[in-house]
């Protein structure tokens, strides 16, 4: 007990989150000496003597209880349905005392069983979360749904120093985290020591990261940290990369911790407040797509290759994420554009090197498509090339005074395009590119296309 007071001060108040959940968790989750829960041992010993047929509801909930993540369906006294977001069944609890409370569409944490022949809320915890799930989170929370106890539940919505995951393997006998809550300035120099660990600074800097944190991604914690991942370096370790998680999680904890002491009295502004998003980080879920799309490319199969691209870039933009060699998908698809003769790719080889001027790929990419528009009557063209190449070359000089202009994209017909959408949400993050050190791209030229 000392050392959660030395840990934890909060503690010391019964009515904190942190004593609610230690004791839930001990009651139901701690594992004594041998194996049993303190709930279990209490059952089974009866050291006050309980007449068994009292006993009836402490043996249901030791036959089925589910904790976790549930979502108000609605809510009347006497009856609250919900539906659980780990396995996703609905449940009709009996509740009067919250009922009034709570809000169809709310998540709130909670523990029901069915007690007798009805479902009832048990532990006499039921909080708010003002949270919502991507469909990748919820899966998530049901693959780890039978690892998830209020130890998960308080690391992850009340300490300010941890970052939101959790082992399952782990019997939570190690209950607080001795890290003390930061200060702006000491999340700020972790963040910066995180960065230059996985050689982001380059492309980023930690002011701007800052600013993504506490207005760009004002309505989405993840975004930042999803970024910064993509931005890392390929050498970098395991360790490394779950610091930079860790410090970005601290600096976003801290910004917010800041921001709602600034609005505390103002109650219409913090109920306009944002809903937090959970999402599921996986920068290189789009590894497969691309690699797959580069080996279509190379076996000249370019209408194969473009679909994998552009699943790539849809990938890139539902994870929020990118790479600091994003340059080379945009001209690998606008290649493949200009294979299939659709006059459109010389604007993604345009973006590619708009993200890299120094990129010598597509800067001979867009020579050569020039070269090659502009005879119209090369040997062998066909008739369907030659149109093309009119096409093209007229578009490309309609272009140039304004070539990034919201009409002329509408023109183009790209505005819906997955790469268009996910450069336009891409570079208000003013991400430098350019700073990646570059290996010259090795061309080769088969049947006049080109193969990277």
């Amino acid at each position: 007990m000392e050392e959660l007071l030395i840990g934890i001060p909060e503690f010391a108040n019964v009515d904190s989150p942190a004593h609610r959940h230690f004791h839930e968790w001990f009651v139901f989750d701690f594992k004594l000496s041998d194996g049993k829960t303190p709930l279990q041992e209490w059952c089974e010993k009866n050291p006050m003597n309980i007449r068994f047929s009292d006993m009836t509801e402490c043996a249901d909930l030791l036959r089925w209880n589910e904790y976790g993540f549930f979502i108000i369906i609605s809510s009347v006294p006497g009856k609250v349905e919900i539906e659980s977001i780990m396995s996703k069944k609905r449940y009709a609890v009996r509740e009067y005392k919250v009922a009034p409370f709570l809000k169809p569409k709310e998540v709130i944490v909670a523990r029901i069983s069915l007690i007798g022949q009805r479902y009832e809320f048990v532990s006499g915890m039921i909080e708010p979360t003002d949270t919502e799930f991507s469909d990748e989170a919820r899966k998530t929370l049901t693959r780890f749904r039978n690892a998830l106890t209020p130890k998960e539940i308080y690391h992850m919505w009340h300490t300010r120093d941890t970052v939101n995951h959790f082992d399952p393997e782990d019997n939570g006998h190690e209950w607080f985290d001795e890290s003390p809550q930061a200060t702006v300035a000491e999340a700020t120099a972790r963040l910066r020591k995180a960065m230059k660990a996985c050689d982001i600074l380059p492309f980023v800097s930690l002011g701007r990261v800052s600013r993504w944190i506490r207005t760009v991604s004002k309505d989405d914690t993840f975004t930042p940290m999803s970024l910064l991942i993509g931005l890392a370096s390929d050498d970098v370790s395991e360790s490394e990369v779950d610091e930079l998680m860790q410090a970005t999680t601290t600096l976003n904890n801290v910004a917010r911790a800041t921001e709602n002491q600034a609005s505390v009295g103002d109650s219409h502004e913090l109920e306009q407040a944002p809903r937090f998003y959970h999402d599921v980080i996986e920068p290189t879920k789009w590894h497969p797509l691309y690699f797959r799309g580069v080996a279509q490319m190379q076996k000249g199969n370019f209408k194969k290759a473009l679909t994998l691209f552009n699943q790539a870039f849809t990938q890139l933009f539902q994870q929020k994420t990118t790479t600091r060699e994003v340059y080379r998908l945009f001209a690998n698809k606008g290649v493949s554009m200009i294979a299939l003769c659709d006059f459109k790719g010389r604007y993604f080889l345009e973006l590619a090197l708009k993200l890299n001027p120094r990129y010598d790929f597509a800067r001979e990419s867009l020579a050569k498509h020039d070269r090659e528009f502009s005879v119209l009557r090369r040997k062998g063209a066909t008739e369907e090339e030659k149109t093309a190449g009119i096409v093209g070359m007229l578009f490309a000089n309609m272009m140039k005074p304004r070539r990034y202009a919201p009409r002329m994209i509408e023109a183009m017909g790209i505005t819906n395009d997955p790469a268009h959408q996910y450069y336009m949400w891409l570079k208000q993050f003013g991400i430098n590119f350019s700073r990646h050190e570059l290996t010259p791209t090795k061309q080769i030229i088969i049947k006049g296309k080109h193969k990277t």
